[in-house]
């Protein structure tokens, strides 16, 4: 799985033994248990069920009534969609990336920007309203995802967690 690595000893033989553990807690051994095994497989059917609805109320069912849909009504369900696609990538891409922070606040930087130039660009929403007040959750996310990874670069180096701290506190 994605948040397993393996630890290579050498027994006294001379033979390799390759044992895979989790990312997290380096004493529970990855996929050792019946638990886990139970769990990665109702978690993946569970991500499958999650996304086929999203992606049908996203691209079938929008409100696309200019008049009386509400503040978010709009033409087509594809930006709700490109939405959800990118927030399961950013959280992929984040737990692939574990160990290399400046590609983590790349991708979620970067990330953040291409949906704001996308609703900047395209303007999904029928006001101007609407499509600021759907760049806002956006902005907020890539100026925290920044802040972070900038606080865990210095939290490294310094190898203090005041950088962090600071950080934090200024991005709130």
């Amino acid at each position: 799985m994605i948040d397993c690595y393996d630890i290579i000893t050498t027994n006294e033989a001379g033979e390799e033994i390759i044992t895979r553990v989790w990312r997290a807690a380096s004493d529970n051994i990855c996929m050792s248990s019946i638990y886990q095994i139970v769990g990665v497989i109702i978690a993946i059917i569970t991500f499958i069920v999650l996304f086929v609805y999203c992606l049908t109320i996203d691209l079938l069912i929008f409100n696309f009534n200019p008049k009386n849909g509400g503040l978010f009504s709009c033409p087509d369900g594809f930006f709700n969609f490109i939405q959800h696609l990118f927030i399961t990538i950013v959280v992929f891409t984040l737990r692939f990336l574990y160990s290399w922070e400046f590609l983590r606040g790349l991708i979620s930087v970067g990330v953040s920007i291409a949906i704001i130039a996308y609703i900047i660009y395209k303007q999904p929403y029928y006001t101007l309203k609407s499509n600021f007040m759907a760049q806002i959750p956006w902005i907020i996310f890539g100026s925290v995802r920044l802040c972070a990874e900038i606080g865990y670069a210095f939290e490294g180096r310094f190898n203090s967690y005041i950088p962090q701290i600071i950080l934090s506190l200024v991005i709130e």
